[in-house]
């Protein structure tokens, strides 16, 4: 995967020794007002883990790291299915080497790196051409929807406390409880919570309980805009009726001049429940992007789900081709085609608020697999963004 160009070396792992150099390249170019530490980093915390370093790529120049990428990798447990998912964060140039390629070679290793390791998704920090022209794109997949106080009133008793970091293994049991969700550490939660930060803004986890017993727990951000503060509720964990009573009290409890917001996946029960209350959900937009790296792949660890919708016979004759641009699911008797690779992308994972896919043919026995399969459920990915 090395790029040609004469004088540079790459892309490449990064030696034990040559670590907090490529750090400093990226506190430079994300954090250059802060001196060189982890003050920065820290709001970014999961660039903090071992496996974002073990992951990182980099280019060298006369032997210093002039552009740099971070990746994560991680399961997605989908209802008796197991994808990957990649994340890729942290890409940087030094401006004496930009306009050189040097970020797209990167990218390409990188994305090269993840097939052979059998990740079928990768989501991306940043909007940038670059990754657009490498086929990533917005998702949905989700709704957000205001709780405004008082709405959710009720339910089971619960009450809410704030996790701390010798609560990250009772966070992993909880998440693992879940038929939907990213499979993690206690070491993944345990970031977290020490530095209070998630993807460069504050976070807390609260944990749900019911008679004093873990029931679930809510992550997200604790945000001030324009004097009105923002609990932004991006992932839940546990029972939804203790969930839904869980945001009830937060939302009763947030003040004057606050708000309460959460991020629901397609499909969730959760969903229905607040709906049945009355609210109307927006339709989700990621505010990164994401690429399909490998369909048929993914489409063949997808089979224990799609028996689930399909029946067992249907979904075991099914047979996955990538023609390119075209993209194919067939079985006995129908076929279902996707034309172009933003339309396999919302297709599979849901088109974002004000987008639609198109390109799409579905035939015979096939002909309801989207009402009865898609878009496929995805977990919340902001805890481990890098």
């Amino acid at each position: 995967m090395a790029i040609s160009l004469e004088g540079y070396e790459g892309p490449r792992s990064i030696r034990p020794q040559e670590h907090e150099a490529v750090r400093e390249l990226s506190r430079s170019i994300f954090f250059p007002g802060r001196p060189p530490s982890q003050d920065g980093p820290r709001t970014w915390p999961m660039g903090l883990h071992p496996d974002f370093r073990a992951n990182s790529l980099a280019i060298f120049h006369e032997g210093q790291p002039v552009s740099t990428i971070g990746s994560l990798e991680r399961d997605v447990l989908l209802y008796g299915a197991r994808l990957r998912l990649s994340y890729i964060g942290g890409v940087c140039t030094h401006p004496d080497h930009r306009k050189r390629g040097l970020a797209g070679a990167l990218l390409s290793a990188s994305f090269q790196r993840f097939r052979e390791h059998g990740v079928d998704f990768a989501y991306i920090s940043g909007t940038r051409p670059l990754y657009y022209a490498a086929g990533a794109n917005h998702i949905g997949g989700f709704s957000l929807f205001t709780v405004p106080p008082g709405a959710l009133v009720g339910g089971p008793a619960v009450a809410l406390r704030q996790a701390t970091p010798e609560d990250a293994p009772l966070l992993c049991r909880l998440n693992e409880r879940d038929g939907l969700h990213m499979a993690r550490t206690p070491g993944d939660y345990e970031l977290l919570l020490q530095h209070g930060y998630c993807a460069g803004r504050p976070c807390q986890f609260l944990i749900v309980e019911m008679d004093g017993v873990p029931a679930g727990y809510l992550f997200g951000w604790s945000l001030e805009k324009e004097g009105e503060r923002l609990l932004r509720v991006l992932e839940v964990r546990g029972e939804r009726l203790a969930i839904l009573s869980a945001l009830g009290l937060l939302a009763w409890g947030a003040g004057e001049g606050s708000r309460v917001q959460v991020e629901v996946p397609q499909g969730d029960l959760l969903e229905a429940l607040l709906r049945t209350r009355g609210m109307v959900g927006e339709p989700g937009r990621t505010p990164g992007t994401v690429k399909v790296l490998d369909f048929c792949g993914a489409m063949t660890k997808l089979r224990p789900y799609l028996a689930s919708r399909l029946g067992a016979e249907l979904a075991a004759s099914l047979r996955f081709l990538d023609a390119g641009s075209r993209y194919l699911m067939l079985a006995d008797g129908g076929a279902f085609t996707i034309d172009g690779e933003t339309n396999l992308l919302w297709t599979l994972l849901g088109a974002p608020a004000g987008e639609t896919a198109s390109g799409v043919t579905a035939t015979g026995s096939l002909s309801d697999l989207s009402e009865r399969c898609l878009p496929l459920p995805l977990p919340s990915v902001y805890l481990n963004l890098i």
